[in-house]
């Protein structure tokens, strides 16, 4: 067992740190990586992707990626492409200032294209995911045409088509008014507050 893993880990690039390593190699059913901002946990997350299709052979469309951020999503797709590309040509063009989003889509498309495994991986931010599971899942509960209620009018990142036009204040608004219009309800809630 020992050997195997001493096997393992040096196929794992050099750069990362024991505990990275350690991370990468895990095999059993968690592992918790903490660290600070900027100590490499995304790397270790990549490595670990990377890690378990090519010495695992996990097919890729097995590997679920969840963000908070529709930003760190992205960066993890491109740092994925720039590493299948095997230098920095990808990551200094993807993250040129003079790049439009426009543009920065359709070169993250084609790169995409020529590498397949990459879109085969699931890498999605935890409301896409969760708002995917529910549009495709949710049908005999749900009527789809359910909305996404959020604290702001914009919607979380990436999510403005599918938020609902009203935040959570401005619903419980409305619906307290409506309420408030049958007497025996409006005495019962006054109950309820005072006691």
């Amino acid at each position: 067992m020992a050997k195997a893993r001493k096997q393992n880990q040096s196929k794992l690039p050099a750069s990362l740190s024991n505990q990275q390593a350690k991370a990468v190699i895990h095999e059993g059913r968690r592992v918790l990586v903490l660290a600070g901002a900027g100590a490499g946990k995304t790397r270790t997350l990549l490595e670990k992707i990377i890690f378990l299709i090519q010495e695992k052979q996990v097919k890729p469309r097995e590997i679920l990626a969840i963000t908070f951020t529709k930003n760190a999503a992205t960066e993890m797709i491109d740092r994925l492409i720039g590493a299948a590309e095997d230098r920095f040509d990808y990551l200094q063009k993807i993250n040129e200032k003079d790049l439009s989003d426009t543009g920065k889509r359709k070169l993250r498309k084609d790169m995409l294209s020529r590498h397949k495994w990459i879109g085969r991986l699931t890498v999605r931010t935890f409301h896409s995911l969760c708002y995917s599971i529910m549009k495709t899942y949710g049908v005999k509960v749900f009527d789809n045409r359910f909305r996404i209620l959020t604290d702001s009018s914009n919607g979380p990142e990436g999510m403005t088509r599918i938020s609902a036009p009203e935040n959570q204040y401005e619903i419980m608004h409305k619906i307290l008014i409506k309420y408030c219009e049958d007497r025996d309800w409006l005495l019962r809630f006054k109950r309820y507050i005072i006691d």
